[in-house]
């Protein structure tokens, strides 16, 4: 019933100034929504621990059996790293490592899936 009073105090002459703003608020809200992965890359540890790295502009989203962590990039050597400050990612040409997620035991040379370097 609130809904319906707000509504019925809206004049026509109101509306010249409300629809731009509702236009304007619905592409600011739905830029970025819906958009997946540049890339995802699938990954096996020796161990057979398993886990996903979707590529996004500026961070990764890491998918591993513990969670799905969002890793922000940080500078790094040689490698690419993305850390959330829980979790780290590197990444390199032989492979990747992750820390911190659970039952990850800090996994080193963690190749792509079908990748038989």
């Amino acid at each position: 019933m609130h809904r319906a009073r707000i509504l019925s105090r809206i004049r026509p002459h109101m509306l010249g100034a409300l629809i731009p703003l509702l236009l304007a608020a619905g592409a600011i809200a739905g830029s970025g929504a819906g958009e997946g992965p540049r890339s995802s890359t699938a990954f096996v540890c020796p161990d057979g621990d398993r886990f996903t790295v979707d590529f996004h502009p500026g961070h990764v989203r890491l998918r591993h059996g513990s969670g799905v962590f969002a890793l922000s990039r940080e500078t790094a050597d040689k490698t690419e790293r993305y850390s959330d400050g829980r979790h780290t990612l590197w990444l390199d040409k032989d492979g990747a490592r992750i820390e911190g997620a659970a039952g990850s035991n800090g996994h080193h040379r963690c190749r792509p899936v079908g990748s038989s370097a």
